[in-house]
């Protein structure tokens, strides 16, 4: 989103064959309110809870289904635990033929930390989905872990000096601005694989984040995520990759939600759009888009944002 770090030359580059969304936002800072969002194109729920763990049975087309019910090879991946927040009960029966997480990624057996493996694992087994079965189309849904807090850096990997200047978190702020530059190197990897497979005119990658992540400045007391409704924890990035659609970069400032997501994804698929999906195409401009955002701690805190 050009933010002051040189945290991500992959998609830097690569946005050069898609289009960046500037003001893209996430509905609450909690990765699995932010997974129904996506995924079912459902506004979170006002509560306190994680929604997955609340609602495992949540009623809602998902955006797997409406791609496996068209023939299209589906699966999630995640180098994380899939028995958090209920993930796995939420996820099955939602048009994934496979769902895998870190037990099922064999090629890393040791535990970065109690999230789960390297970000690299989960990517290994995204490059061999891709590779497999050219003839049939796929929708991969992958979901990283290694950014989250503890921000533990891959073993072998060398420590850049990514900060600009120094601040009173300078050790976390520097070992997260590192991970997510070992993530987008990782990402890396995805784009090779597509053009491997010589897939890269007929495949749509979307990157975003499931929410933001503060470090104090500008809010001094403002650490972690999901806690306030200020640009920092719910602003998210957000790159739609598609070298056919767009041969030369495109940037928009229009305003993005996470609900968004399934219907536009859908349109540039040439699908139709499932009727209860709440968010609506980024591609139509007939009416001015706007993001709703909350956060459920000792009280609730709504926000809109619009222009």
């Amino acid at each position: 989103n050009g933010g002051p770090y040189d945290t991500t030359p992959t998609l830097r580059a690569e946005s050069a064959h898609g289009v960046v969304f500037e003001n893209a936002y996430a509905h609450i800072g909690r990765s699995s309110n932010s997974l129904v969002a996506i995924l079912l194109s459902a506004y979170p729920k006002l509560d306190f809870r994680e929604i997955t763990e609340q609602f495992p049975n949540l009623p809602g087309t998902s955006l797997a289904t409406v791609f496996k019910d068209r023939g299209y090879r589906t699966a999630f991946m995640t180098p994380s635990d899939m028995s958090w927040a209920g993930w796995d009960k939420f996820l099955d029966g939602r048009g994934f033929g496979q769902v895998l997480d870190y037990r099922s990624l064999t090629n890393c057996p040791e535990m970065l930390t109690s999230w789960g493996v390297e970000d690299r694992c989960m990517v290994d087994a995204m490059v061999d989905f891709v590779g497999r079965e050219r003839s049939a189309p796929f929708f991969l849904m992958a979901w990283t872990t290694q950014t989250h807090h503890p921000y533990e850096m891959s073993p072998g990997v060398p420590e850049l000096d990514l900060l600009k200047e120094h601040t009173p978190d300078d050790w976390e702020l520097g070992h997260y601005l590192n991970v997510i530059h070992e993530t987008d190197r990782q990402l890396g990897r995805v784009f090779d694989a597509v053009r491997r497979a010589g897939l890269e005119q007929d495949t749509l990658v979307v990157v975003v984040g499931d929410h933001g992540q503060a470090f104090g400045y500008p809010h001094d007391n403002i650490y972690i995520q999901g806690r306030t409704a200020y640009e920092e924890d719910v602003r998210v990035p957000l790159l739609f990759w598609f070298p056919r659609g767009y041969p030369t970069p495109l940037r928009s400032t229009s305003i993005a939600g996470h609900v968004d997501l399934a219907p536009t994804i859908a349109e540039m698929a040439g699908v139709p759009a499932a009727p209860e999906w709440q968010g609506r195409s980024l591609l139509e401009d007939r009416q001015p888009h706007r993001g709703y955002f909350y956060v459920g701690e000792d009280s609730f805190t709504l926000g809109v944002r619009g222009g």
